[in-house]
């Protein structure tokens, strides 16, 4: 299926995207315990004016990796300590992993409308927009996760991306800390699974893992050597301690609350979902009339949707 204008569908999806996210954040409220914990640690790294070391009601905190709170505090330095700049980091990644998710999917398929389509369900997801608008690390590790998985991917046929894809990578240690180690998992796994042996041993590959270390080793190593070893033992003893509490607290059913989750609130993307799958489990090449209709059908509606946009926007 061609698209006609493509610039012109990306770049209203991008501003339906922005004015999604962005058009809530004057609301006053911080809707959770996550929320006012990040929005106070910022605050307090303003007003003390210690930008190296995180502060929790005066005292160090070690639990936490330091760069999200910086972005609080950025934000709160640029507008003000207040509701709307607490948020507004979420939603600027938010923003930008809409508009990744575009990049990616072209980068994987080569089809335009395909891509287009990815940043319409992305933009349209309850969850991803809930979080994108809460002053939480969720958003903005998403973000450098799918950074760093679209890196590798261009790497595969430029190897020096292979090295770029360290720059998210620390970021995002520096960000949710181990649970990063999951991109390194996946492209790991993707190398064996498509019998790409020799990539595994690519010193641009190394080089990326390398810069990827030298973030979180860089602040961990200067806080060891300001606090002690406390800040490592009680950075994974609140690593563990999670860990642990999430795996009491949950049972054999639990297993089952993504797919509830997809069930209740992934529509009306859920059909396509399915359908795709079973394609995929069939090992089909080619998209069935009826599938490809639908999808033809939902994107000729933003399309006329678009020409409106500009007819109106020329008037």
């Amino acid at each position: 299926m061609s698209v006609q204008n493509p610039k012109t569908y990306f770049l209203l999806l991008a501003v339906l995207s922005a004015m999604l996210l962005f058009n809530s954040l004057h609301r006053s409220g911080l809707a959770g315990y996550d929320d006012a914990f990040f929005a106070h640690q910022g605050k307090e790294m303003v007003l003390t004016g210690d930008w190296w070391n995180i502060h929790c009601n005066g005292h160090l905190a070690f639990e936490y990796p330091p760069l999200y709170i910086w972005l609080e505090a950025t934000s709160f330095r640029l507008f003000g300590i207040n509701d709307f700049a607490a948020k507004f980091p979420t939603a600027l990644c938010g923003l930008a992993t809409i508009l990744l998710v575009y990049f990616l999917t072209y980068e994987l398929t080569g089809l335009i409308w395909l891509s287009l389509l990815a940043m319409l369900v992305l933009m349209s997801t309850q969850f991803f927009l809930k979080n994108a608008t809460h002053a939480m690390s969720d958003v903005p590790f998403t973000f450098l996760f799918t950074l760093t998985i679209f890196l590798y991917l261009r790497g595969l046929q430029k190897p020096v991306y292979l090295a770029l894809l360290g720059l998210p990578l620390g970021l995002a240690m520096l960000t949710r800390s181990v649970v990063s180690f999951l991109a390194v998992g996946i492209i790991v796994a993707h190398l064996i699974l498509t019998k790409r042996y020799k990539s595994l041993w690519s010193p641009w590959l190394a080089l990326g893992l390398l810069l990827a270390l030298a973030f979180p080793s860089a602040w961990y190593g200067s806080q060891v050597h300001l606090h002690g070893s406390e800040v490592l033992a009680a950075h994974f003893h609140f690593v563990n301690s999670k860990i642990h509490v999430e795996s009491a607290s949950s049972n054999w059913t639990s297993v089952f609350n993504y797919p509830i989750a997809l069930l209740k609130y992934y529509w009306p993307w859920l059909p396509f979902l399915l359908v795709g799958l079973a394609l995929q489990a069939l090992g089909s090449n080619q998209v069935p009339a009826l599938y490809h209709g639908c999808v033809s059908r939902l994107f000729h509606s933003l399309c006329y949707c678009a020409r409106s946009f500009d007819s109106r926007s020329a008037a």
